[in-house]
């Protein structure tokens, strides 16, 4: 896995939005997510948590295989050319549905069913 670089973090930490894809039979798929819910669950070294209500086609993508990518952004941090940094995501993902960390997503977000784990394997900036 990659630690999450400084520059990184630091988009996450600002991102209103999160689009995750993944690809399966029925071709690529996305959903979102806002960004606050990421920093509540707050953002580890390498890995970001993130809340699950549906993601049912991510969830069967991802149980076949597929890799998972991100792509988040923020105009309150400053990129190559001016205002506005964003980085695109890939790894793996699983989702989890027991454990003290979907215990503490349930707590904090009671309409969530799960909670999606996503190890970063490599950032990609953008902007």
């Amino acid at each position: 896995m990659a630690k999450i670089t400084k520059e990184c973090k630091e988009v996450l930490e600002k991102t209103e939005w999160l689009a995750i894809g993944t690809a399966g039979e029925k071709g690529v798929h996305l959903v979102g997510t806002w960004g606050s819910y990421i920093q509540t669950l707050g953002i580890e070294e390498e890995t970001i948590y993130i809340p699950v209500y549906g993601f049912n086609q991510t969830e069967q993508d991802m149980k076949n295989g597929s890799k998972v990518e991100i792509l988040c952004a923020s105009m309150d941090v400053d990129g190559a050319h001016g205002a506005g940094q964003g980085y695109r995501l890939n790894g793996i993902a699983k989702i989890e549905t027991s454990g003290d960390k979907v215990s503490q997503t349930k707590e904090l977000f009671p309409w969530a069913r799960a909670l999606l784990v996503f190890k970063v394997q490599s950032m990609i900036p953008l902007l």
